[in-house]
């Protein structure tokens, strides 16, 4: 095991190269590897996440393969289940939640700490300078991360919630001996065993916040835990698009603009939002967006979201599109079981989150949606269902709405919200709207031929 003193040679491990290391093992075949990529452009997280998500592979397995891959061990059975009092001492709740690390275990001056990418320098350093230790790193998947940091700090989960329980990382019997294992020999104090993870998984205790809101007496407190997660999440998803060129062949690349015109032109004709009469506050100006919304932004937005190379921006870039022709939006994700509100964008400008996931089952204006392939005015309220879908979407209120849905080759892959408080939707925003889906669209399909072609 190489020292935390000395971290080796960074060894490139991208997602796709991890993939090309899987093929090579014969542990997935190259299409298997495709659809994962196609997979992992939609719906985000890491290429072993995207894996587990559609039973390609198993955790024990895909924690072995990284171990192999980068050449690092992976952390002791037994430091999972009951990470060590003073090693969790010697992080902060930020710190981890920035870094993505799990301190295990404290020998002295040096920390033995579970990271998503052990050969990475800059992770070392950034460890080092955060605990003052010198580290003594171990590799772990990444949705047996999430579930440990929602389990020991409750840090939002910030990938969908795949059914991952961190204990069950490390196969039995793979642990240390006993007096190989440094504090094998401590005792297990009560301030050891109260960090103990609890029984059941990360999606558990998802849907006991779901349960929860349902209360009508919680829907402020959900609104309050919402905004925390905003507030903790937007560093890893706010990132600067970089600008990309765009993809040397493409079966998509000759594909007819004409029709997404009216985004641009029917800009200038619409009003500002209204601001709802009797309001008891005034609202600052949009934070996100200071310009108004020329036809010279519009086709700047434009422009960005067809160059991205990340599912968080080009998903930011559309809300703050769709911000433009609407007093509120909402963007949601369509998951295999699920729907999770991705985004908001109002007069406080974009906040991205990860809500609560909202089961396919449920009869609300979402799920009746699900059939869809274009854009669709809607009554909200008129159920329980549509009120939990509404707490979702601060500052919502039962009454006209309207819903669209995004498409890639006819599968659904997101439903965006739009209301103009108490009015109706105007004609020209419809429009509008309807057309930022096929903008959409085709921003995802580059973005897929992008991961594909850098692989």
């Amino acid at each position: 095991m190489p020292s935390g003193d000395e971290p080796p040679s960074p060894t490139p491990a991208s997602g796709e190269r991890f993939g090309e290391y899987l093929c090579q093992q014969g542990v997935i075949t190259r299409a298997q590897l495709d659809e994962t990529l196609k997979h992992q452009g939609l719906y985000g997280a890491r290429l072993g996440t995207n894996l587990l998500d559609q039973g390609i592979v198993q955790l024990p397995q895909l924690s072995r393969l990284l171990s192999a891959y980068h050449g690092v061990a992976l952390p002791p059975r037994k430091w999972l289940m009951q990470p060590q009092r003073a090693a969790i001492n010697r992080a902060s709740r930020s710190a981890v939640e920035t870094i993505r690390f799990v301190p295990l275990q404290l020998e002295g001056a040096l920390l033995h700490a579970a990271v998503l990418d052990p050969r990475d320098p800059v992770v070392i350093d950034e460890l080092r300078f955060a605990t003052g230790c010198r580290i003594e790193p171990y590799v772990l998947p990444e949705a047996a991360m999430h579930d440990l940091l929602y389990r020991l700090w409750k840090v939002p989960i910030g990938i969908r919630p795949v059914h991952a329980d961190a204990s069950t990382a490390v196969p039995r019997g793979s642990d240390p001996a006993p007096d190989e294992a440094p504090g094998a020999g401590e005792p297990t104090t009560d301030s050891q065993a109260d960090l103990t993870p609890a029984l059941g998984t990360q999606l558990g205790a998802v849907r006991q916040l779901q349960l929860r809101s349902i209360g009508g007496q919680l829907a402020a407190h959900t609104q309050r835990e919402t905004t925390d997660a905003n507030r903790i999440n937007i560093r890893d998803t706010l990132r600067p698009a970089a600008s990309v060129p765009p993809p040397p062949f493409s079966p998509i690349a000759d594909a007819p603009l004409p029709e997404l015109r009216p985004l641009t032109n029917l800009a200038a004709s619409i009003p500002p939002p209204p601001i709802p009469m009797g309001a008891l506050e005034v609202r600052a100006p949009r934070a996100e967006s200071p310009e108004p919304p020329t036809p010279l932004r519009i086709a700047a937005l434009e422009r960005e979201l067809l160059e991205v190379n990340e599912r968080d921006r080009l998903l930011e870039l559309s809300l703050e599109l769709a911000g433009l022709f609407a007093e509120r939006a909402a963007l949601f994700v369509l998951h295999p079981n699920y729907l999770q509100c991705h985004g908001v964008v109002d007069t406080g400008g974009v906040r991205l989150m990860h809500g609560r996931p909202i089961d396919l089952g449920e009869a609300c204006f979402l799920t009746r949606m699900l059939e869809q392939r274009s854009g669709a005015r809607v009554q909200t309220g008129d159920s329980l269902a549509d009120a939990n879908v509404l707490v979702e979407v601060p500052g919502a209120r039962a009454g006209a709405a309207a819903v669209f849905p995004v498409t890639i080759k006819d599968r659904l892959v997101n439903l965006i919200y739009a209301d103009a408080g108490d009015a109706p939707l105007a004609v020209t925003s419809f429009g509008a709207l309807d057309a930022l889906t096929r903008l959409m669209t085709l921003s995802y399909e580059y973005l897929i031929v992008r991961r594909k072609a850098g692989r």
